[in-house]
């Protein structure tokens, strides 16, 4: 209660005084100060730079995982081919018996 109170109280100054209020016009009315060119040249060639370094990371990244999955993709294959080796020799062993 006692933070409601103060709220209303007479004393309690809610909102911009005087002296702000001719401060924000005064900004308000002046042209926004742009920054220097250079500066913003910098920004720009660094996002440049940036995304070229982003282009290359994802670059490899994908390259990565490729060569993953085909490694993945050979393995599987001698896995398969030993299996059938497996059972092959099962036929061999039983007809030279």
């Amino acid at each position: 209660m006692g933070l409601l109170q103060s709220c209303f109280a007479k004393n309690n100054k809610v909102g911009v005084m005087k002296e702000e209020a001719e401060v924000y016009e005064k900004v308000r009315q002046e042209e926004p100060k742009l920054p220097p060119r250079r500066l913003t040249e910098l920004k720009k060639e660094d996002f440049d730079k940036w995304r070229d370094d982003q282009e290359k990371v994802q670059s490899q990244k994908q390259k990565l995982a490729q060569q993953r999955r085909e490694e993945a993709l050979i393995q599987k294959k001698i896995e398969v081919a030993h299996r059938e080796m497996e059972r092959l020799e099962k036929y061999v062993n039983l007809s030279v018996q």
